[in-house]
Order: structure tokens, then sequence, then C-alpha cells
């Protein structure tokens, strides 16, 4: 039975079509959004599967979550093969909340706690949807259960953690995959195209990222001047909660990550310049310094710069990313959820310092597809990840890195540069 329109779905959905019908204003090649892309953001009637199909993935989720919604449960209607995956099972703290979530989305079986599920032989793999603190003890312990494992990002609080995980995985022979969702897109992987291929830019000198994507709270208190919270810029980050910090974690992750992927495939050496992070803001300056082999057999080093600046008091909605490079500029607007709206500009030009011609290349390009998610393309690299013929693993070759261990580094000296410890003790 097709689950109902609930007020979040009802919620997301007309927020969507604000957000795509003013973008599609301000960006000429997002006008091409229609009805069939929104649609996507609901599941739709199950496909009865026949009885000789392959036996499919049967995934468990930890927790009755919305994210749960968007990653696993509408995704799953939109595959090619819809057969491939079972949503078997769904666990929560609380059992009655469980058995309501399992009715209203059609979920074969609820198990009493996180532990019965992980360990039944009728779950091959677990989706941890759980808040952040959580990620490390579940996703260990479903490994060690000998299940796949899709972690929500980020996938750990620090690096240690997130080399025990990958290195646990690999000893069981399990797949790991951190859920950054949105580097699963055919936008994010022309854009890995663009700079690590085709080269179109020329070496990067510098990465930007913008997120903006205000809280309840948050607008409230801009709309309404009401509750408003007044911050001392010389208070210490240690002074707002870990909880706050680990909500602010979730988003500027993204831009992180972002930055780490398209540095993948070189040596690369980053430092920590800057970072301020409070309740409400993660303001982050990186340096990079990358090592690429040239023609000669020789290596060739080169600078960059990385920023970050991430927000929940904003009014505006963006997650926009700016590459900066020797020869042109790429400018993606809405990197993050691209089937609603996106657009790709491409700057190139030629001449240095005030003999630089910008008019000499320029264009704007989209990557709809058919309007699949973002979800969507993680879940079927996940099913083919988890997929018992070896084939299928050697065909991923563009496969974005597990989890983010490398990105963890970073992480680690980003909260030691602001002063925040002992996240993972909460």
């Amino acid at each position: 039975m097709k689950p109902p329109l609930t007020r979040p779905s009802a919620v997301i959905l007309l927020t969507a079509i604000g957000i795509g019908t003013i973008l599609s204003h301000r960006h000429s090649n997002s006008s091409s959004l229609c009805l069939p892309r929104l649609r996507r953001l609901f599941p739709r009637q199950n496909t009865s599967c026949p009885s000789d199909a392959p036996l499919p993935l049967r995934i468990g989720i930890l927790g009755a979550s919305t994210i749960a919604v968007h990653a696993i449960i509408t995704p799953s209607t939109y595959l090619d093969d819809p057969c491939s995956i079972s949503v078997a099972g769904i666990a929560s703290r609380d059992v009655q909340r469980a058995a309501r979530y399992a009715k209203k989305h059609g979920i074969q079986r609820v198990f009493r706690t996180y532990e019965e599920l992980m360990d039944s032989e009728d779950i091959d793999a677990v989706y941890i949807g759980l808040p952040t603190v959580y990620h490390y003890r579940y996703a260990l312990r479903a490994i060690q259960a000998g299940k796949h494992v899709l972690l929500e990002k980020p996938a750990t609080v620090s690096y240690a953690q997130a080399m025990e995980l990958e290195t646990e995985a690999k000893d069981k022979g399990v797949v790991l995959l951190e859920a950054f969702h949105y580097k699963f897109h055919p936008l994010f992987q022309r854009i890995q195209q663009l700079i690590m291929e085709e080269g179109v830019i020329g070496n990067v000198e510098e990465y930007t990222v913008l997120i903006s994507m205000p809280s309840l709270g948050g607008l409230w208190r801009r709309l309404f001047g009401l509750g408003t919270k007044k911050e001392d810029s010389t208070t210490t980050a240690t002074a707002t909660t870990c909880h706050e910090h680990l909500k602010m974690f979730d988003r500027w992750s993204y831009g992180l990550d972002a930055i780490m992927t398209l540095l993948a495939g070189d040596q690369v050496n980053v430092t920590v310049r800057n970072a301020t992070l409070s309740a409400s803001v993660a303001d982050i300056a990186l340096g990079v310094q990358m090592t690429k082999a040239d023609d000669d057999n020789g290596t060739t080093k080169h600078d960059a710069s990385a920023y970050i600046l991430a927000t929940k008091e904003q009014l505006g909605l963006n997650w926009d990313l700016t590459i900066q490079g020797e020869r042109g500029r790429i400018m993606v607007a809405n990197f993050w959820f691209p089937s609603i709206y996106h657009s790709l500009t491409i700057t190139r030009y030629d001449g240095e310092g005030s003999n630089v011609n910008y008019n000499n290349s320029f264009r704007v390009e989209t990557m709809y597809g058919e309007g699949e998610t973002t979800f969507e393309c993680q879940l079927r690299h996940f099913i083919q990840l988890c997929s018992k013929e070896k084939s299928k693993r050697e065909e991923s070759v563009s496969s974005p890195p597990a989890i983010g261990t490398e990105s963890m580094k970073v992480v680690d000296a980003i909260f030691e540069k602001a002063s925040v410890y002992d996240l993972a003790l909460q």
C-alpha cells in the first residue's frame, strides 16, 4: 500500500516547489523544473516482484527517522530494479513507535532492539540514521555482526573512530559507505570530470563552499525578532553545547567532504589556518598543498586555499560551491540536492593580472537526467557494492571513498583549532 502524504512530506514538497520556482528565474537552465522530478520526493506504489526474482538485499533501519524515509524507503521505490532491495526491518528505542512507522511505510518486521535487528539472519545490511554521536557505536556493532552498513554522515566525530570502522569493515569483508548522498549524483561526477580529467580551469587555486540553511528557530528569530540569541564574539567554542556543535558539524561536514573528494587522487597536505565554530556558524579556512606527477616522471607542487562558511541563522537557502582555477572558474548552485534545481557555470579566461580576459568562454550545464534524486543514486551504488557478484563491484569505477577517513584527520584539526573537545564522549 502506498504511504499517505504526511505533513512533513507536504512541507518538503511545498518548499521544493517554492525554491525551484524562484531559482528557475535566477538560473535560466533551471526552467526545466517539472512535476515528475518533484514527485520523486514521495514513494510510489510498490512493485510486485516475480517469484523467480533473485533474492534482494534485505536492509534493516535503525531509528524511526525522517531521514530514513528520504534515504531508503522513498528511493527504493524508484530504482530501475525495485526488487533488488527489500526494507526488511525497523528498530527504534520505542517499540510502539517502530510499529507505527512500520505500518505507515509497509516495513515487514519490527525488532524490539537495535541489537536484535543487527543479529538477525534475515537482515543483510543496516542503515544507520541515528544522531551522529551514536554512529560509531552502532556501526561497529553492525559490522561485527557481519552486516553491510550505510552510515549517515558525518560517519564519526574523530579520525580514530573512522579508522577503526574502516579497518573492522575490511577485516569482516563487508561494505561500509558514508551517506554523503550528493556526490553520487551525475552533477558532482561532472564537476570531478571537469577538474580532474579535463582540467578545464587549470590548477585549482581556491575552493569556496557556502552553506546557508536556516533552522526553524533561526527563522523565527529573524522574522519576528523574538528570543533573539546574542552571542559574544569572544566566547570560546566550548561555551556552546556538544549537541549544538554536532548539529552544525552535520552541515559544514558537507563542505569539507566536497573539497576532500575533489582533492582525491593527489598527494595532499591540508592544514587548518583558522576555525571558528559556534552554535549557529562555522567559519573555516584551510591551506592545501598538492603534489602531482608531471610528464617527465617527476612531481610538481602547487598551493591552494579552501574556505567553508556554514550558517543556520540566515534567511537564504544556499548550497553553493565555487572552484577558482588559474585558467577559469566553476560555480555550482545547489550541489546538495540538485534534482530539484541546479546550475553548473564554467567560465574560462586567458591572461594574468590586469590582462585577464574574462569573456573568453562561458557556459552553463545541467545534469538532471531522468530526475533521479541524490538518494536514489546513493542507494543504487550501495546495492551494487553489496552485491555478491564480484563483477558488479568492479564496474563501480568512479566510486567515492567508502568513508572519509582523510576528511576526519582534518576534522580533528578543525576541532582542535576551535577548542572543541570530547564530542565522542557525550
